[in-house]
This record gives structure tokens, C-alpha cells and sequence, in this order.
């Protein structure tokens, strides 16, 4: 099994360049979450865990790629920035984008941004529970394409969890893309080759 992540030139071929201005989030704070601009960079911070998402190039090249794609509907695990929501708007061959956000601090945070706009739906959920995974087989049969990142970073640790959550999600679109799954899968190899024989870490929670 191989996997890579695109280059920003890559996703500038697909004519998805990556621009700060995607962001039009004010710099808030609610609860544990907060909206920070750095001037260059706008990014989601956490009290405990600290950023979780950005939109540097390299947190983005792979959506890019994705949303290029994308046609239909679409199902996003994890909102964050909503950057790939951003980019799927874009497209008009998208019809409908349904987000599973598991934390209501960061829907609160983020999704007041998409309000306008019917296509899309975000709601609270846990996507490695069972009973999410059946809702949306159910409400969203129509899927073409599922988007993940739920992830802080892409290391060997969480390459379990994205191989647990394709298995899991692969009944409710025939094509699933997880943020960092290259950089997941290099680092889970390396550590592999160098004898320290890395577990798959299971699912949270």
C-alpha cells in the first residue's frame, strides 16, 4: 500500500491555489478554542493541545487535490478551518456537503461562516462511532466522495486510526481521502524498517 501527498504546485495545476483569504474567520475565542491571525497565517488554536490546524500550504495540499475532484455530494469529517468546505464551494459540480465535527466548540467557532449557504449541513458527531456511520449511510446514500482530517498531525501514531476510520466509512461513498495519510504512512514505515515494530494505534474513543 502506497500513499503521497500532492505538492502545492500540484494543487495549483488543479487550479485550487492555496490563498489566506479562503479564511474570513474573526479572531475569536470560545471555550477552549480560539481564532488566531497571525498576520500571515490564520490559525485554530487549543488551550491543552495547541494549533490543530492552520492554513499553511502543507495543511491544505491534499484537500486541494481532493476538492478538485469532487463532485455531488460529499461527506467532511472534521470542520477545523473548514478550508476543504471552502474549496468544494467553489464547485459547482458540488451539490451537497454534509460535516461531522465532534466538538460543538468548533462548530460554534467555524460554522456560523457556511450559514448562507443551503449546500451545506454541519452537525456534532463522533465519526468513529457506529451509530454516525450508519445516520449518514442512511441520510446520505447519494455519496460520492468523503473527506477526513481529525487529526492534529500526520505521525505513525494516528495511522491506525485512518486506516480504522477508511474501514469503517467504506459502505457510505466508494472514495475516501484522509488529511496527511502519506506523511502517516512514511512515518509509521520508517519506524517499521528501523525494527521498533510501531502498533496501529486503535480508534479513540
Amino acid at each position: 500500500m502506497h500513499y503521497e501527498d500532492p505538492t502545492l504546485e500540484e494543487a495549483r495545476l488543479v487550479g485550487l491555489v492555496v490563498n489566506p483569504k479562503m479564511v474570513d474567520i474573526p479572531a475569536r475565542r470560545i471555550g477552549q478554542w480560539e481564532i488566531v491571525h497571525t498576520g500571515k497565517h490564520t490559525c485554530l488554536m487549543h488551550d491543552e493541545r495547541g494549533m490543530v490546524m492552520s492554513n499553511e500550504d502543507y495543511e491544505i495540499h491534499a484537500a486541494a487535490r481532493f476538492a478538485a475532484t469532487a463532485t455531488g455530494c460529499v461527506v467532511v469529517l472534521g470542520l477545523g478551518l473548514g478550508l476543504v468546505v471552502r474549496m468544494l464551494l467553489a464547485r459547482a459540480e458540488v451539490s451537497r456537503i454534509a460535516v461531522v465535527e465532534i466538538d460543538n466548540e468548533v462548530i460554534d467557532l467555524v460554522g456560523d461562516t457556511f450559514q448562507a449557504d443551503r449546500r451545506v449541513t454541519i452537525r456534532e458527531g463522533d465519526a468513529f462511532s457506529s451509530q454516525c456511520v450508519r445516520k449518514h449511510r442512511r441520510k446520505y446514500s447519494d455519496a460520492t466522495a468523503i473527506w477526513a482530517d481529525i487529526w492534529d498531525a500526520a505521525d505513525a501514531n494516528s495511522y491506525g486510526q485512518r486506516l480504522a476510520l477508511t474501514a469503517r466509512w467504506a459502505g457510505v461513498a466508494p472514495r475516501i481521502d484522509c488529511w496527511g495519510m502519506g506523511r502517516s504512512v512514511a512515518h509509521w514505515e520508517a519506524l517499521r524498517d528501523a525494527g521498533k515494530n510501531p502498533r496501529l494505534r486503535p480508534p479513540r474513543g
